[in-house]
């Protein structure tokens, strides 16, 4: 009786011990890993941000030289896709950068409300600035294509005039 009672309450003590163990073991486990996304995801930013740079670079050097004849439209349009992706790209890593912030704090168990609403804001700004860059970018790709067709259509010269507007220099 008694005894039976004493070795299940050690067995379970024992049980609970391990338990324990398990739980600090994946607890730091887990929390090297978020640490390790954190600066994985500051160091992919980064570098995104000078693609973001590059792809500016290139479109600015595209559209200079379609002003001087040597680039043409669909150029201009493909660097402005190039611009775009790597927009997109950069928000994506930032936002993923923000959500392992949140994650590493709760598991070094320092998520609070101030930490949440500090991340919230960011993200808040992060998808304001995200649907401006969209919505321009979406505005000045149909420009282009509807200045492209309409020239294509009802501008001066024959088809092949406008299919040699495509080829590259």
């Amino acid at each position: 009786g008694t005894q039976s009672r004493v070795r299940e309450a050690l067995a379970n003590q024992e049980r609970a011990r391990h338990d324990l163990e398990n739980i600090r073991r994946n607890t730091t486990i887990q929390a090297r890993q978020q640490y390790l996304n954190v600066t994985n995801g500051i160091a992919q930013v980064k570098a995104l941000k000078q693609a973001l740079i590059s792809s500016q670079t290139q479109l600015d050097s595209t559209m200079l030289g379609q002003e001087v004849g040597v680039r043409t439209e669909v150029d201009v349009l493909n660097a402005q896709q190039q611009l775009y992706s790597a927009r997109r790209d950069l928000a994506k890593a930032y936002h993923s950068y923000l959500m392992s912030r949140l994650r590493l704090s709760a598991e070094a168990g320092e998520l609070d409300e101030d930490v949440l609403l500090q991340i919230n804001a960011m993200l808040r700004v992060t998808n304001r600035l995200n649907s401006i860059v969209l919505a321009i970018s979406m505005l000045d790709i149909n420009f282009r294509l509807t200045t492209f067709f309409s020239n294509f259509h009802s501008g001066p010269g024959t088809f092949s005039t406008h299919f040699n507007r495509l080829k590259p220099p």
